[in-house]
């Protein structure tokens, strides 16, 4: 997959998509709406990024957020991380998008020990190693009667670098 964010990189292409089933990459003119076939990306073998977001062995130092229950704008990568993954903070500084049993963004005082219980305001149970990568597998929390695996997969909710 790096390999196919690099081929981009040393292109004149906008965008890249691999397929982990096939080993395949596909550079693309356009960086257009992006998703996985059938809509739910938590279990899909697609993966797109851009030109300008390409590189895997290292998080964005900043997040271009966009959602309904939390602050739209800057997420900056703080200097401390959380069960060893990169902790973002909105430039306001109340949320926060960080790592606990999953990628989530919530509020910054969860980040301490025992404030994992939270599902987050948005999270997703994509294994990424940075919260750019999860592309469209980003979910809204439902207040009960929801179950601690709730919400649909949210398309209005983006996350890019």
């Amino acid at each position: 997959m790096q390999d196919c964010a690099d081929w981009c990189k040393s292109r004149s292409c906008k965008a890249w998509t691999f397929n982990y089933t096939y080993k395949y990459c596909w550079l693309k003119t356009t960086d257009g709406p992006m998703g996985c076939p059938g809509g739910d990306c938590s279990t899909s073998q697609w993966v797109s990024g851009t030109r300008n977001c390409g590189s895997f062995s290292s998080c964005s130092d900043v997040l271009n957020v966009k959602g309904k229950l939390f602050p739209d704008g800057k997420y900056t990568m703080m200097d401390n991380y959380h069960h060893d993954k990169p902790v973002y903070k909105h430039e306001a500084g109340k949320m926060c998008i960080f790592f606990a049993r999953h990628w989530k963004v919530d509020g910054c005082d969860f980040i301490r020990p025992g404030g994992d219980w939270s599902q987050g305001l948005a999270w997703s149970k994509t294994d990424a190693t940075c919260p750019q990568f999860i592309g469209q597998g980003w979910r809204y929390y439902i207040w009960p009667p929801a179950t601690s695996d709730s919400g649909p997969i949210a398309p209005s909710i983006k996350i890019t670098c």
